[in-house]
């Protein structure tokens, strides 16, 4: 951080950002400012808006945050939500950004990660984190905390207290980091700590 140079002004100037993902190798950097998803996959030299392409989300959308998995920059992931807080749909990319499938679709009621009986609250807790040796493996946070395999879906890995504290973990999840040298150990950050 000794000196800093800006790579691009083509961001809309009163959108804040809410998340920055730069890939292992350098190469892609994904950027969620506003309602809007921005790719590049030349080390921030140019930089091509997402929505509505390649299948990513176009409207309705409060908060993104990302994730690229750090064994492979060719996986990356979205947590989209409306502007309520209610899950739009997890996104998934193969093939660095050029095309997105939802993986977990919203408007389901089974699967709600952001909401809790009262409220949906995607822009408040939205965090996302892959697996260190595995592009596939995916940590989800909001109100609970999800994982999501390719073979296995989605899974509830903890919930908030209802009488068993195994699975309890703290309501509100907002950062999953991956230990850098150790795929088993993840941090969750969330309003309880870490």
């Amino acid at each position: 951080g000794s000196s800093w140079s800006l790579i691009s002004t083509d961001f809309p100037a009163t959108n804040p950002a809410s998340d920055l993902e730069i890939s292992a190798d350098g190469n892609t950097i994904v950027a969620a400012i506003g309602p809007y998803c921005f790719l590049s996959s030349d080390g921030g030299a140019n930089f091509t808006k997402q929505n509505g392409q390649g299948g990513f989300p176009s409207s309705s959308i409060g908060r993104i945050e990302l994730a690229i998995a750090p064994s492979d920059a060719n996986y990356i992931y979205a947590g989209v939500v409306d502007g309520g807080g209610a899950l739009v749909g997890i996104y998934q990319s193969t093939d660095a950004g050029q095309n997105w499938t939802p993986i977990g679709p919203g408007g389901s009621n089974s699967f709600q990660p952001y909401s809790n009986t009262k409220q949906s609250q995607g822009t408040y807790d939205n965090a996302l984190g892959v697996a260190l040796d595995d592009p596939e493996e995916l940590f989800l946070g909001g109100v609970k905390l999800y994982k999501w395999t390719a073979n296995g879906g989605w899974n509830k890995i903890a919930s908030l207290y209802d009488g068993d504290p195994t699975y309890y973990v703290h309501a509100d999840m907002h950062f999953i980091q991956m230990h850098p040298t150790d795929p088993n150990t993840i941090y969750f950050l969330n309003d309880g700590g870490v």
